[in-house]
């Protein structure tokens, strides 16, 4: 089989198993909750937060108008905020949603800084690694107000760098 074909198959192959995860309720450990999980292991650098951030940035900013829209993030745990790859990632997040405009504000106190006229949304991200037949790949969910939830799926390129391996999938529904 020729590298051309090679590259279809696994690509059909990432969009399939991102689909079957988000459908199914995830294949990682994560916990249910209302806060946010990083899976240890997940990320390995800073670097990841880039693509993460900007993923959970355009998905929010498909669903939701930044000008109207405060946004509450829910934190991933204090003890997975101490860890360096994970605190960029949160940080990463936090930083993406803004840049795209919206307001952000802490899980708890008070929403300042949002528009007099804003509707509140809870977003919450899990973070978790995923062994594949072609690599361990990294699996990005979203949740926005535990109504629509999005799944991206993202692998290494030859640098080491998180890169999109799967166009993002959506379910809505509560």
């Amino acid at each position: 089989m020729r590298p051309a074909h090679l590259a279809i198959i696994a690509r059909a192959a990432s969009v399939a198993l991102a689909a079957a995860c988000l459908t199914t309720g995830g294949c990682a450990s994560a916990p249910a909750g209302p806060r946010s999980w990083i899976e240890p292991g997940a990320t390995r650098a800073p670097s990841d937060a880039a693509p993460i951030g900007a993923a959970v940035a355009r998905f929010v900013a498909s669903r939701v108008s930044p000008a109207r829209s405060l946004l509450v993030l829910l934190p991933p745990p204090d003890a997975q905020r101490a860890q360096p790859a994970a605190a960029a990632v949160a940080a990463g997040v936090t930083d993406a949603l803004r840049r795209t405009g919206f307001a952000v504000a802490p899980e708890t106190g008070a929403p300042a800084g949002g528009p007099a006229d804003a509707t509140v949304h809870r977003v919450r991200y899990v973070v978790t690694p995923l062994a594949t037949s072609v690599g361990t790949r990294v699996l990005l969910r979203v949740q926005l107000d535990q109504t629509v939830e999005a799944a991206r799926l993202f692998r290494r390129d030859t640098t080491g760098a998180l890169v999109t391996a799967a166009p993002l999938t959506v379910r809505e529904g509560s």
